[in-house]
């Protein structure tokens, strides 16, 4: 009996040993507890303060408030929300989805510790495009600048 052996059987053995080494190294990575409850302290804020509007899964609720799935604030226009957030909005936004006209609510009292656990919760809801929010420092030197 001969063994096939080729550019296909090859590729098939080496696509085999990077699924089970990434199946091993996602077995055994363990969040930190610091990372636990910055993403406990995240849904919190997220649930008391945003999901009313943005929805539990941040799909947005019918025209009247925007879904947080595939937004540019988590992209491209990431460094605007602390101040979004804490100063709240109210106008027109266009988006993807449409155009926007209800006043966001400000949160002043959020610090940055909190602006930094709420934003990488909700961050989860952006998919791919969405980018991490940034270290307290970063958002401190955002909230800095704020217009």
């Amino acid at each position: 009996m001969s063994r096939r052996t080729g550019p296909g059987r090859l590729l098939l053995g080496v696509l085999f040993g990077l699924i089970s080494g990434l199946s091993v190294c996602l077995d055994g990575a363990q969040a930190s507890p610091e990372t636990e409850e910055v993403t406990r302290l995240g849904r919190q804020l997220y649930l008391r303060h945003c999901s009313q509007c943005h929805g539990a899964e941040g799909q947005g609720f019918r025209k009247l408030y925007p879904p947080l799935q595939g937004s540019p604030y988590f992209s491209r226009l990431r460094a605007r929300l602390p101040c979004l957030i804490r100063r709240g909005l109210q106008g027109t936004i266009r988006l993807a989805d449409g155009r926007f006209n209800q006043t966001m609510p400000a949160n002043p009292g959020l610090g940055a510790a909190e602006l930094t656990a709420l934003l990488r919760y909700s961050g989860r809801f952006a998919g791919r495009a969405a980018q991490t929010p940034g270290s307290e420092e970063e958002i401190r030197a955002w909230l800095e600048r704020c217009p």
